[in-house]
């Protein structure tokens, strides 16, 4: 019997988005697909190639907005929506499950677990509709049949957040796409780009949010610069804190960054390919997912302790570890001292996450939760 499922995530197929989840979602809809199983993705505006990799595609509204937008149109949407009682529901957000737990109480559910997007509400939206989003987020655990967790520290969180569901939890990697994230020549991949082939490059590449904290990259980098002229900070993506990281990186005399829009994935791959480290300082995270495509490039990874980062960097083989923020200056400049004698490391590091293997992970766990709906 042909497997169903639905994947449920606030994306925009047709856009690129400088987000770890929206890469997964994608993904993981070709990789399933490839695989044999029926999947249908509702999202939010065009589905992009995904007809063309056999994923039909709902949208139940046009443009991106906020979450909670997306929830709502969920909520609208969800009844009208015709599922056999087979039909998987895969959501990516605790919260974007919920209206079909309610329209759909009989279908097998699973959840995907990015980060602990209740500190990301709290941090953006105080703690009265942060304890809103808690109760949502228990309703919709409590009803899924299964929750995929996608790195350890993911897991230990949400284990001691809810003890009495950790029997319903499963560790599950996020997957990377080999084709497009491997290994490049240096200096080809920055005359692609039109970046100087003598430079020492540190590269951020993701959202410009506050839980990222970029500003402390650049704070760092700074101190870099003082001392390495030749030194260049790449910061690829937007978002909302855009404007402010770019005044700030003027009030700190910055000569040598160098700003880009959100790239595709192949612009994306010879970025980090050019680069010799990629910088990461955010609080908290659920993978990043950016770490893994930079070793999978073969570029070290210079990261605070979050998600799957101390799973896959090992500190000072294919990468460094920044358990004290105050020393990323130094280990910035460690990181462009050494590069290229880590970079043999990085790849090989990663090889194990390859998507044909993930979703078959991924369909272990829709067998599970359908076995018990």
């Amino acid at each position: 019997m042909t497997t169903k499922a639905v994947l449920v995530c606030g994306i925009d197929p047709s856009k690129e988005a400088a987000s770890g989840v929206f890469v997964y979602t994608l993904d993981l809809a070709k990789a399933l697909a490839k695989n044999g199983v029926q999947v249908k993705l509702v999202g939010i505006g065009s589905p992009g190639d995904l007809q063309s990799h056999g994923v039909d595609f709902v949208a139940i509204q046009d443009r991106p907005t906020t979450s909670l937008d997306f929830v709502l149109n969920l909520v609208k949407a969800a009844p009208s929506m015709r599922l056999s009682e087979d039909t998987i529901i895969h959501a990516q957000r605790p919260d974007d499950l919920a209206p079909f737990c309610i329209s759909h109480a009989k279908n097998p559910k699973v959840v995907t677990l990015h980060g602990a997007h209740s500190d990301s509400v709290r941090a953006n939206k105080g703690d009265v509709i942060g304890q809103i989003y808690d109760q949502i987020e228990s309703f919709s655990l409590k009803r899924a049949g299964r929750i995929i967790c996608v790195s350890k520290a993911n897991m230990t969180h949400f284990q001691e957040k809810y003890p009495a569901l950790s029997g319903k939890m499963r560790l599950v990697y996020a997957g990377l796409d080999l084709g497009v994230f491997n290994p490049a020549d240096k200096r080809e991949a920055r005359k692609k780009l039109g970046i100087g082939t003598d430079a020492g490059i540190l590269l951020y590449a993701g959202r410009l949010v506050e839980e990222k904290r970029v500003h402390l990259i650049l704070k760092a980098f700074k101190e870099v610069e003082a001392k390495n002229g030749k030194a260049l900070l790449v910061i690829v993506g937007g978002g909302k804190d855009e404007s402010a990281l770019r005044e700030m990186a003027a009030s700190l005399s910055l000569q040598r960054v160098d700003w880009r829009p959100i790239a595709s994935r192949q612009t994306l791959s010879l970025m980090l390919n050019a680069a010799d480290a990629t910088v990461i300082a955010s609080e908290h995270e659920g993978l990043p997912t950016i770490a893994m495509e930079s070793l999978a490039c073969g570029t070290p990874v210079v990261s605070t302790p979050v998600g799957i980062v101390p799973e896959i960097v090992e500190d000072g083989v294919n990468g460094y570890i920044v358990n004290d923020v105050s020393a990323l200056p130094g280990i910035m400049e460690k990181a462009l001292a050494t590069s290229s004698s880590l970079s043999n490391n990085c790849a090989e590091s990663v090889k194990r996450f390859s998507w044909e293997s993930v979703a078959k992970e991924v369909m272990a766990v829709y067998d599970e939760a359908s076995s018990e709906s």
